[in-house]
């Protein structure tokens, strides 16, 4: 059958008729018929309201009427609820295809139309049929044959036959006017209707709204919803309803589904009416009722409803709403007793919401497990909303169990923060995102995405530094803090992490701030929101306040609309005022004192932006006329004295104070009887032939790799071996070296651009002892102001403050010790500069792709163990980068996976970042000079002299023990005394790869300087092979004579004169044959060379640094024999 789609249009272009979603958008409607242009494109149900213009008026209503208007005007009530519950028309599993909109009836019909093949009414036990038998009685009568031409009938003409009639028979009017008595009044129906709206909206487990009456609930479950929607009333909770609904919860002892669900909509609305113990007595009541009916298992939902999916569904949700409601009931500490995680999961999940409410067919429900493989699944499978809010809520519960534990390990908190990211990560795209293209928020996605913030909050408050802030709060919901001590970097981690949880809760309800639409557990959730915003802002410099301050204030105004409905919010909004008004009363103050627009700041913030070095304007802002500069002091280097800096606090503009002071450094005590052993160690208590083997990962920990299943293990695989010989955390902690400090790593910059700071030495009064000025570079002048805090000093030492640098015999005996200053901190910051464009973005990929790295080992990486000595002598805790910081395992990480990746397409601007963060990170302990030149060559140096007096500590130290720093000396003797001090230490003539036509682009160098002695301010050209120390003499000793200051001899052989050199250009296989033939190597085999030995073991050789298991017996080294067999059968093929 054809139907018109001609839309109804006035001549004028204004449409006479819209489709229910477009009047909801405000949106220009076609009116095509039987969908309009905008449905069929988004895929929605299209559904044309029937227009009231033109109809009778209520007086010359049908014959079918008189009964029921005697019966309210008799009793004085206004409509029953059969005509007060109107069903929304999109639920409703029909599709107009008639352009007639007249003649639509009133009685109900169309409200009270249920599903094809569901039955009209519903009772789950026997004793619930008791219950309503003596409310209500329905008598049976005959289903009224009513013709289709009758005027109530004709909008339904369109719908097949036998839905109409299974529709007027399901619903049988005639019986219920005449028989029936009115069921309740119309307060009662808007509660029902508040009901279905709100709560409902938030825990939807009871039927749909357009199913609610021909479901036949007992009455007390109906006066239990009318009490719940009573909570969303102006008015408030009924006192009245009150009183019934606590009666009937210890009168009755109906032993049924529906009590079940009484029971839990009771136990939420205690909770959040501040009765926690009566809470938790009514929960553990429904959870022991629901198990003993069996609502925990399986088969229980369709068991009993097999001809009705919705019933089916309602209690597979019911149990699953229970699960949820446990874990989030036990947030608060005093009240922790989950009792559903205890038995396995074995109810299917439920469906989406547009499914339940009557949109389309209810699909077969899925099981859990399907949900837990979606992992392993090739693209993107989505399931429903509800049950990704199970898994967020089954996380919560590991956190919550997590907290309750006397001591944990850094394993068991790192194992739920791994499921808190892998659950976003494996979010599909269409629940990414809480909010539709319409606007419309999906619930239960929100929910989730609260539940999973919520459970971060809860992970990282108690381990963080911000916890101590709020220990006077005693709020319910902040859980106790860890007892086992975290180091002060740890600790400082942990609270980034809990405030960036608290800004994504913020961040979802200023997408729809109506509370009331929302689930009462969003309380809590806003609550410790607030604290910790609360507690950041103590750390936090001024002019990150306001940020603080609006997510404070958005906390307060949600907590304050749901005063009226849930008395919890009422004192979580009290302790909540209370307390920032303690914690942030005198930042307030300080803003209030400043003008909105600032001027003066605007001048200052670009006079620090563009480098002004003006000493009058810079006099005229700090007030430096007055003050004498500050001078040195010298060190002791008996007491083995340093400076340190104390940087006072402050806001990022105001000028900077800081006090320079002495202090004896203390190494650590090292405790000499420590079990700990080296890896090798390690590595030989496995057995010869076991699959086993050990390593060292970025963060020191020792772990265990199985070859052949790729298994891993913190544990030893011999049982016996005693753990503290190779675990850290049982090793008894050292004693920290004196004085307490942290080290900054940063790039001096120009000189040119200074700025001033103000030394001053603060006592125990307020005024300062003394006060001198110092004028520092530009970027230790931004790396200060954003490292300072703003209620507390901090020290550190700091090498252009810490080391005098007009007195070069200081800086030749400071640049020597620097390595243990840096070694001794108690931590270092490597600090990169201000934010820029993308550089946020930037360190969160890095960090996101560190924290998800998977353990996958192949037998390409076993014969390279990659994180055995990725290690640092004196590894920085993080980089910062303006606020956002890194830390440096996980930029360590992120670099590791990122190489691995790397294939030989990458090209341009990425491959080279690739390897650059790659040298960076993976340096090895113990590199030779020459590596480590090779490394850094291009890494910018304030004075040349550093290319090797700031690589000192990180070479082997036989060789810079024989370098003395002295930057009196011209860089020429600098570098030849490098050149002369590595030959006579390891017999080597690598540097002079490093000489002659690639040292171009040199600096320094000029027709003075000597052929032979590198010149390292100079750019290394790409084409010296990466393996530097190519020899023919397989590492025996270099010999060499030193005429005069510029004129080296060397002992050498001399093999053949090269006569030209070309770029070899091979395209294919046999243009690579072609040239092996050129060169004639099928006559390798029978050459000797001059040594005695074949061409080819000496090619062998060379290309290997003869590093075989003969010579270098180490694991994994080939023997020389398999290698030379290997070529050799290359060698015959080409």
């Amino acid at each position: 059958m054809t139907v018109s789609s001609s839309p109804s249009v006035k001549p004028s272009g204004i449409a006479t008729l819209a489709c229910t979603v477009c009047r909801k958008q405000h949106l220009k409607c076609d009116a095509g018929k039987p969908s309009c242009s905008r449905c069929t494109e988004t895929d929605q149900v299209c559904f044309y309201e029937p227009s009231r213009r033109g109809g009778r008026r209520k007086k010359l209503r049908s014959d079918t009427q008189p009964k029921r208007l005697m019966m309210r005007s008799s009793q004085s009530e206004p409509a029953g609820f059969m005509e007060s519950v109107n069903v929304n028309p999109i639920s409703l599993p029909i599709t107009p295809t008639s352009s007639s909109q007249e003649g639509i009836p009133r009685n109900g019909l169309a409200q009270l139309t249920p599903r094809p093949g569901h039955p009209g009414s519903v009772s789950d036990s026997s004793s619930e049929r008791r219950a309503s038998d003596h409310q209500t009685q329905v008598a049976s009568a005959p289903v009224p044959q009513q013709p289709l031409n009758d005027p109530a009938m004709s909008f339904y003409h369109h719908l097949d036959p036998g839905l109409i009639s299974q529709a007027i028979e399901s619903t049988n009017l005639e019986s219920i006017n005449t028989h029936a008595p009115v069921q309740t009044s119309s307060e009662n129906d808007r509660l029902l209707r508040l009901y279905y709206e709100n709560f409902h909206n938030a825990h939807p487990f009871l039927v749909p709204s357009s199913a609610f009456t021909s479901r036949n609930y007992p009455p007390y479950l109906r006066r239990m919803v009318d009490f719940a929607g009573s909570h969303y009333s102006p008015s408030g909770p009924n006192a009245q309803l009150r009183a019934s609904v606590a009666t009937d919860m210890l009168s009755i002892t109906d032993n049924s589904t529906s009590m079940v669900q009484s029971l839990l909509i009771y136990s939420i609305l205690l909770f959040f009416g501040g009765d926690l113990d009566g809470a938790g007595k009514t929960f553990e009541q429904c959870t022991r009722m629901a198990m003993d009916l069996g609502m925990h298992l399986n088969d229980f939902a369709a068991a009993r409803q097999l001809d009705n999916p919705i019933e089916a569904e309602s209690l597979r949700r019911t149990w699953w709403e229970i699960y949820v409601t446990d874990i989030l009931m036990a947030i608060p500490p005093k009240t922790m007793n989950l009792r559903c995680s205890s038995v396995p999961p074995k109810v299917c999940l439920p469906c989406e919401e547009a499914f339940y409410n009557g949109r389309l067919d209810i699909p077969p429900p899925h099981h859990v497990l399907e949900f837990k493989r979606r992992v392993l699944l090739t693209g993107d499978v989505t399931f429903s909303s509800y049950s990704y809010r199970i898994e967020a809520a089954t996380i919560l519960g590991r956190v919550l169990l997590l907290n309750q534990k006397k001591s944990t390990s850094h394993d068991h908190s790192q194992s739920i923060e791994n499921a808190l990211l892998s659950w976003s990560n494996h979010l599909p795209p269409g629940k990414l995102e809480i909010v539709d293209s319409y606007g419309n928020i999906d619930e239960m996605m929100f929910q989730a995405h609260m539940i999973i913030a919520l459970a971060s909050m809860l992970l990282h408050l108690p381990r963080s530094n911000l916890h101590s802030l709020l220990a006077d709060s005693k709020d319910p919901f902040i859980p106790v803090a860890q007892n086992h001590p975290l180091s002060s970097s740890t600790t400082l981690i942990q609270g980034i992490k809990a405030t960036d949880a608290s800004r994504r809760i913020s961040d979802c309800i200023s997408l729809c701030p109506n509370v009331p639409k929302h689930t009462p557990f969003v309380i809590p959730a806003l609550a410790l929101c607030g604290f910790i915003q609360l507690a950041t802002s103590q750390g936090h410099p001024d002019e990150c306040f306001e940020h603080h301050y609006n997510r404070v204030t958005l906390v307060l105004g949600c907590l304050k609309s749901a005063r009226r409905m849930w008395r919890m919010a009422e004192s979580e909004y009290d302790r909540l005022r209370c307390c920032a008004s303690e914690l942030i009363a005198d930042a307030m103050d300080r803003m209030n004192a400043l003008p909105l627009c600032r001027e003066s700041d605007a001048i200052v913030s670009d006079t620090w932006k563009y480098g002004f070095c003006d000493a009058t304007i810079r006099s005229v802002v700090f007030g430096f006329e007055e003050m004498s500069t500050f001078q040195h002091q010298r060190l002791n280097e008996a007491l083995n004295e340093i400076r340190v800096v104390t940087i006072w606090p402050g806001r990022f503009d105001d000028p900077i104070k800081i006090d320079i002071s002495h202090h004896s450094l203390v190494p650590p005590t090292v405790d000499k009887n420590s079990p700990l052993v080296s890896i090798e160690d390690i590595r030989r208590t496995l057995p010869e032939e076991s699959p086993w083997n050990v390593f060292t990962t970025l963060e020191g920990r020792t772990i265990f790799i199985n070859n052949d299943t790729d298994e891993t293990s913190w544990s030893h695989p011999d049982p016996l071996v005693d753990r503290r010989l190779y675990d850290r955390e049982c090793a008894p902690e050292k004693n920290e070296a004196q004085p307490a400090y942290e080290a900054l790593s940063y790039t001096w910059g120009h000189e040119i651009a200074t700025s001033p700071v103000r030394v001053e030495a603060i006592g125990d009064g307020t005024e300062p002892s003394y006060q001198r000025s110092l004028c520092i570079g530009q970027n230790l002048d931004e790396a200060l102001r954003y490292l300072r805090y703003p209620h507390g000093p901090r020290t550190m030492w700091i090498d252009a403050l810490s080391i005098d640098q007009s007195d070069i015999e200081e800086r030749n005996h400071e640049v020597k010790r620097m390595g243990d200053i840096f070694r001794f901190a108690t931590r270092v910051v490597a600090w990169i500069g201000p934010a820029f464009k993308g550089s946020n973005l930037a360190l969160a990929t890095l960090k996101d792709i560190a924290q998800n790295i998977v353990w996958k080992s192949n037998r390409a990486c076993k014969a390279r163990p990659a994180s055995e000595t990725y290690s640092l002598d004196t590894d920085p805790e993080g980089f910062q980068c303006g606020r956002e910081t890194i830390l440096w395992t996980d930029l360590q990480g992120a670099a590791m996976m990122l190489i691995s990746k790397h294939d030989d397409g990458t090209k341009g601007r990425l491959q080279r970042h690739l390897w650059e963060m790659a040298r960076i990170c993976f340096y090895t302990k113990g590199t030779k000079l020459d590596d480590l030149l090779w490394k850094y060559h291009d890494l910018g140096c304030q004075l040349p002299h550093d290319r090797i007096y700031g690589l000192m500590n990180l070479a082997p130290p036989g060789w810079t023990s024989h370098i003395e720093p002295d930057y009196s000396r011209s860089v020429l003797e600098v570098y030849r005394e490098a050149f002369l001090e590595y030959f006579r230490f390891y017999g080597r003539l690598d540097l002079l790869l490093r000489t002659g036509v690639n040292g171009v682009g040199t600096v320094s160098s000029d027709e003075n300087w000597p052929s032979w002695v590198p010149d390292w301010t100079a750019r290394a050209l790409d084409t010296i092979p990466p393996g530097n120390g190519f020899s023919a003499a397989s590492f025996s000793p270099s010999h060499s004579v030193l005429h005069g200051p510029n004129e080296l001899e060397v002992a050498g052989i001399r093999i053949d004169t090269i006569t030209y050199v070309y770029r070899l250009e091979i395209k294919n296989f046999q243009d690579l044959a072609d040239y092996f033939n050129q060169l004639g190597l099928e006559k390798i085999m029978e050459k000797q060379y001059r040594t005695g030995e074949s061409f080819l073991d000496a090619h062998l050789h060379v290309v290997t640094h003869s590093r075989f298991k003969e010579r270098v017996p180490h694991v994994g080294r080939p023997e020389f024999e398999h290698v030379r067999e290997l070529k050799a059968e290359k060698v015959r093929m080409t």
